[in-house]
């Protein structure tokens, strides 16, 4: 709907938020399964080790719903934290941009 409202403010900030949820849904790999591969002969990752796309992949972390709104209230003390010095440093509508986002997200809190 943001996009096809052409809201920006909205959009940027479901992006945003789609991005922090997946990467606190990733999980630390183990050496071996983060182990580097040869790539000097030119070939893909894919094509070096055998394996097909996918094979790389590792359970991820499942978020509770208290854990996106840490989160997502983590998110919020940010972007006021960075409306706040946008303020300070005399960029009054980079701040706007940031409160209208920080709105939206209480919003969703809410």
């Amino acid at each position: 709907e943001a996009m096809k409202a052409r809201n920006a403010i909205a959009t940027g900030l479901l992006r945003r938020l789609i991005a922090l949820i997946d990467n606190a849904e990733a999980v630390t790999l183990t050496p071996d399964q983060a182990a580097p591969v040869d790539l000097s002969a030119g070939a893909s990752e894919w094509v070096a080790t055998g394996a097909s796309f996918g094979a790389a992949e590792v359970p991820r972390k499942v978020l509770t719903g208290a854990d996106l709104t840490a989160l997502f209230r983590m998110e919020a003390s940010k972007i006021a934290a960075a409306a706040a010095e946008m303020d300070r440093v005399g960029r009054p509508d980079e701040a706007a941009v940031a409160r209208a986002e920080a709105a939206l997200l209480a919003g969703y809190l809410a």
